[in-house]
């Protein structure tokens, strides 16, 4: 069987191996584009704890009494600002009957949004370091009291 031979300009040769480059240029920004962000680095998490009003403060804790209660975080503030970003902080509170406040757990002022994965676990993911100090909102509730805290993130 004979084979064909292909001869082409140098002006064609040139058109073609841009239309090749281009063609590959915009696959690999597609499949870049697609990747999606980065992965989180995981902060470790903030313990959350609920004691009677009165209770000595657990040490390397904050604690604030509202009430009949006295909530207990184990990092006040969060610092992130050494962090790898993007960043996930997330909050685990521990004593029964004790849980977030539905949709309200966790609320972070001017700044990302939080998201409850259960009524004892609310993330937050803090895309770039901007060295803002951001206030937020620790809500509980033990199906009768509500008691609600405002500690700080350092980003």
């Amino acid at each position: 069987m004979p084979v064909a031979s292909s001869t082409c300009s140098l002006g064609e040769l040139a058109l073609r191996t841009r239309r090749i480059t281009i063609a590959g240029l915009t696959a690999f920004l597609s499949a870049c584009a697609t990747q999606g962000v980065a992965p989180a680095t995981d902060h470790r998490p903030v313990s959350i704890d609920v004691l009677p009003a009165g209770s000595p403060c657990p040490a390397q804790s904050t604690c604030s009494t509202q009430g009949r209660f006295m909530v207990v975080v184990d990092e006040e503030p969060i610092k992130i600002r050494d962090e790898p970003h993007p960043v996930k902080i997330s909050w685990k509170i521990t004593p029964q009957p004790w849980s977030f406040v539905r949709d309200k757990g966790v609320d972070v002022k001017n700044g990302p949004a939080s998201q409850q994965v259960s009524e004892k676990v609310y993330v937050v993911h803090f895309q770039t370091r901007d060295g803002v100090i951001y206030k937020y909102w620790i809500n509980l509730t033990n199906g009768t009291d509500t008691v609600t805290w405002d500690p700080t993130i350092m980003n």
